[in-house]
């Protein structure tokens, strides 16, 4: 799935494509002869890693799907809150504003402030958004970010 994710992230659609079909029959194989250290990695946890892929694929029908496929009771607040912000940013994609920000504020609320930059960059980022600022939803996120410290100024909205 790091393969995915990373072609993905480059726009390869065919080769995403490949790696997902690859990475479903490796998946389906079990975990019978898995070390301990992947266990953790489940159905939900392989839903998020799709939602991320399909998301920076631009198949924000399909990364929502997978995202709400991610998101069980069990699903730590950690991974929770990113696959939030994912499905967010997917719902953003759709022009569905009020639930893009509804979701990154969820996702605030789960965890508060992570120290991760990863975390702090796809805050960043989905609020980044550009003309939907002037959305009431979306200006109290901002607000709510600014009072967090995660963004400063208006400047550091687009890191």
């Amino acid at each position: 799935m790091m393969e995915v994710r990373a072609l993905a992230s480059m726009g390869d659609e065919r080769g995403a494509a490949l790696a997902i079909g690859h990475a479903e029959r490796l998946f389906d194989r079990g975990a019978d002869e898995e070390p301990a250290w992947i266990s953790y990695y489940d159905a939900a946890e392989f839903s998020g890693d799709l939602a991320h892929a399909f998301r920076d694929l631009g198949a924000v029908k399909k990364s929502r799907e997978f995202a709400s496929a991610a998101l069980t009771p069990a699903t730590p607040r950690r991974t929770r809150a990113f696959i939030q912000i994912v499905d967010a940013e997917a719902a953003m994609r759709t022009g569905d504003i009020e639930e893009a920000a509804h979701l990154a504020a969820a996702a605030l609320s789960s965890v508060g402030i992570l120290q991760s930059e990863r975390y702090l960059r796809y805050l960043r980022r989905f609020s980044a958004t550009g003309p939907v600022l002037n959305h009431p939803a979306m200006a109290e996120f901002v607000r709510e970010l600014r009072d967090r410290k995660v963004l400063t100024d208006r400047a550091s909205i687009r890191t």
